[in-house]
């Protein structure tokens, strides 16, 4: 079984590349359709802010974690609005694992919550979920009567995600925006020194500093690195949500070296995070720079990373590893690779992949190898 609906293909492959290299606050967040953002006439004033009493979550189905029935005093509530056809919202579900292992014993708490729409199914969200595994490794909530979508993100006229409302321990919502900007709000809320008029102006500072330096990495690379310098001094941490950004400017800069030490951050990052889908799009990246010194090396075991990330149960990661093996030449390996692909898929790929399996089988000049036994799961 494979992630891999109709729907679904491109923006899985998007939010392998805007995971590594997001390329503007636009790419950050995917934009909600007309009919899913609210009432057709929106109202005069936004209904939901900073400083107001967080709205109490209604809830379907709870899909992983411990459910969150109320907010208690002295916890903190990182709500996160994603979907499955959202790019960047499955592609930031490595950084959300992160924070949550890293401030549970703070009393922190992060609940995805994803509400049904014409293009977010119940089944799809059940596959993403069970597919990402321990690379999800926090609450995850099926809003199916899109009550709390209205109660948040209508009444906060949000239109796009993946975004973030942050309760704070009294139950005050203390922010709301971009997840990439949480690495500036939860380590201030945990150890008390949050000042919401001050702090939310710094973040918005530092929103504004990694746009400018986005800006210039194609017509400008060298100002765009030293933004970047800039945005690392002040906020190294936010800064960390960029490194693929950083891994770009460096490239297109000639630097190798620097070039290689980014990627191994990005590689440790992903591989902490236990997330498959970061690994998969940081192995295409380096496929296509293989010639490049160490750059084969490096594709082969990220792209294998992945495969085993994902229990061998995404059909695109284990492509790409197929993928990898053909372009080195280990046709035997990239055959049989393939041929689990091709099992995994589902009716929309297919088809493609078996023809790029027939393809490599009669370049190879040897006959198919006989296929395992499909997986239950």
């Amino acid at each position: 079984m494979s992630f891999t609906s109709s729907h679904a293909i491109a923006t899985v492959v998007a939010a392998s590349t805007l995971c590594l290299s997001p390329a503007s606050t636009s790419t950050l967040m995917q934009a909600l359709p007309p009919s899913e953002t609210g009432p057709t006439t929106p109202p005069k004033a936004v209904t939901l802010a900073p400083g107001q009493p967080a709205p109490p979550i209604v809830i379907e189905e709870w899909l992983k974690g411990p459910p969150v029935e109320r907010f208690e005093p002295g916890t903190i509530y990182v709500l996160e609005f994603w979907a499955t056809w959202c790019g960047p919202c499955l592609a930031g579900i490595g950084h959300l694992t992160l924070l949550q292992r890293e401030y549970a014993s703070n009393g922190v708490v992060v609940v995805g919550i994803t509400s049904k729409d014409s293009r977010n199914a119940l089944p799809a969200v059940k596959e993403m979920v069970s597919l990402r595994g321990n690379g999800m490794a926090y609450s995850v909530a099926w809003d199916g009567s899109t009550i709390t979508y209205k109660r948040y993100i209508s009444a906060a006229r949000v239109g796009g995600i993946p975004v973030s409302f942050v309760v704070g321990k009294d139950g005050i919502i203390e922010f709301i925006g971009h997840p990439h900007a949480l690495e500036l709000v939860l380590p201030k809320l945990v150890d008390g020194t949050w000042n919401r008029d001050r702090d939310l102006a710094e973040v918005r500072e530092a929103e504004r500093l990694g746009k400018a330096m986005e800006d210039l990495i194609r017509t400008k690379p060298a100002e765009a690195m030293t933004r970047f310098t800039e945005l690392a001094r002040r906020w190294p941490r936010y800064a960390e949500q960029f490194l693929g950004t950083r891994s770009e400017i460096e490239r297109g800069m000639g630097d190798t070296d620097a070039w290689a030490k980014t990627l191994d951050q990005m590689e440790a990052r992903a591989l902490s995070a236990d997330d498959f889908l970061s690994l998969r799009g940081l192995a295409a990246r380096t496929l296509a720079h293989r010639s490049a010194p160490g750059m084969a090396d490096r594709c082969l075991r990220v792209a294998t990373a992945a495969v085993r990330l994902s229990g061998e149960r995404d059909s695109l990661s284990l492509r790409l590893l197929a993928k990898v093996h053909h372009d080195l030449g280990n046709a035997t390996e990239a055959i049989r690779v393939m041929t689990k692909a091709v099992e995994r898929s589902d009716a929309s790929m297919k088809g493609r992949l078996q023809q790029e399996l027939d393809a490599w089988t009669a370049e190879a000049g040897s006959a198919p190898p006989t296929p395992a036994t499909k997986p239950t799961s």
